[in-house]
């Protein structure tokens, strides 16, 4: 990883290592909202990576890699209830992920002011 961006994240490091292939330019130029943008591209890119290159997106590629009956990656054994219920709740934090960080930017408005043109999203 370059100094500069080193620097740039205080010197903190990033885990996993994987995230600043997929959004590095952004953060360099603290763009952080396109860089959760891209970031969450690569998290979909890493999920099919390891599970076959499953071709789905979104909440439907979680569906399929993360299902209870069929998995094709997996956090634990499956074994007991609270195993299930912890993969079932890793999988609706990645779908959260996925809804809240991209599903948005179709509906994000452009503020201008006078310094600079800023993306701003608004949830309610």
């Amino acid at each position: 990883m370059s100094k500069r961006f080193r620097r740039s994240s205080g010197g903190r490091r990033i885990h996993p290592p994987e995230v600043p292939k997929y959004c590095r330019a952004e953060l360099l130029q603290d763009n952080y909202f396109h860089a959760v943008f891209e970031a969450t591209k690569g998290l979909a890119q890493r999920i099919r990576d390891m599970s076959g290159g499953v071709q789905a997106d979104g909440a439907a590629l979680v569906d399929r890699v993360f299902s209870i009956d069929r998995p094709l990656l997996v956090l634990n054994s499956l074994r007991t209830e609270t195993e299930r219920s912890e993969h079932k709740g890793f999988a609706m934090l990645l779908k959260g992920c996925f809804g809240a960080a991209r599903n948005p930017l179709l509906m994000s408005q452009k503020f201008c002011g006078k310094a600079k043109t800023t993306q701003q999203t608004t949830y309610r």
